[in-house]
């Protein structure tokens, strides 16, 4: 005979249900994976240009220092797409300031620091951005000095940092405009939520 006074317990919950249920929802992998592979595709196309472009200017195949430009361009690219996943699914600072720093000597590392730049410009701090800024022009200036041992190439570094400062401005501006849309759009929930809410009050 059940007893009167015991007090009606709701059902348990699986232990798989509330895991899943509990469990945040992350970027799919295959994703991931495309965005990886096309920052590969269009910095190895750019880097493939730059480099003969720089080669038909110089007519430095032979010196070592050309040899040390291609071979940083690969490792600091590789390095750049490794920190991208980190990017992408966790909007990870440090991996976007990676990214900026490899861009400075690296032509593969470019649409990978692009795609940071446009990253953190949605969801972080304008102090943030400006660090971010720094890093991506301060390398692009620093490794001036990486060319410049090559022939006819002089630029000045003041030249450099206009350019990549104008360079940084166009996925800032991206970035900016995507958060600014996303901001309204939970406002705009957020309001919609509490209308709800008060009327079911009534």
């Amino acid at each position: 005979m059940p007893d009167p006074t015991a007090v009606p317990t709701a059902p348990a919950v699986p232990a798989a249900s509330a895991v899943s249920v509990a469990a945040p929802a992350r970027p799919h992998a295959w994703r991931t994976a495309l965005l990886v592979g096309a920052c590969a595709a269009v910095g190895l196309v750019a880097s493939l240009v730059s480099l003969g472009f720089t080669l038909e200017q110089t007519g430095a195949d032979d010196s070592p220092w050309f040899a040390l430009m291609v071979a940083l361009d690969l490792l600091c690219g590789l390095l750049a797409l490794g920190l991208l996943p980190w990017v992408h699914r966790r909007s990870s600072y440090p991996a976007a300031v990676g990214c900026a720093v490899a861009s400075g000597v690296s032509v593969l590392a470019l649409p990978a620091a692009l795609y940071a730049i446009a990253r953190v410009a949605i969801v972080d701090r304008p102090t943030r951005i400006a660090a971010l800024a720094a890093a991506f022009v301060g390398a692009a200036v620093a490794s001036d000095a990486l060319y410049s041992p090559l022939p006819g190439a002089e630029e000045p570094w003041w030249l450099i940092g206009l350019v990549t400062l104008g360079v940084f401005c166009v996925p800032l501006a991206v970035g900016l405009r995507i958060g600014s849309r996303r901001a309204v759009v939970a406002a705009l929930a957020g309001e919609a939520a509490a209308a709800r809410r008060e009327q079911e009050a009534l």
